[in-house]
């Protein structure tokens, strides 16, 4: 009986043994994960009778404020970027030309 107990025990660990192998190396993998230190920003570009500006480069100025629209400036940019056929436009925040401030130092924790 106890041989028997030892032969299935070996076999479960030969079954097991890759399983464990992934999740350890999914575990590595997930600890050495980084998050992007940016925020995903689109906008559609209008002229003043409000129709699109398409297919157009541009500069734009992205800012940063704490507590309201008017409050402070905490971090600010400028970026190039390029509408579509719709004038709309991404651009990762944190990735442009720093005027103001350093992104990675933007105070979040203040909750402002």
């Amino acid at each position: 009986m106890k041989h028997y107990f030892c032969r299935k025990l070996a076999i479960n660990m030969k079954l097991i043994r890759p399983f464990l192998v992934l999740l350890f190396l999914l575990a590595f993998l997930r600890v050495n994960a980084q998050i992007p230190q940016a925020i995903s920003y689109q906008s559609v570009v209008r002229a003043a009778t409000g129709a699109p500006i398409a297919n157009t480069s541009m500069n734009v100025i992205m800012e940063i404020h704490a507590g309201s629209p008017n409050g402070q400036v905490v971090y600010s940019e400028k970026a190039g970027v390029v509408t579509n056929q719709y004038g709309l436009f991404t651009h990762a925040i944190g990735t442009g030309s720093p005027i103001i401030g350093v992104f990675d130092a933007i105070p979040w924790q203040d909750g402002n």
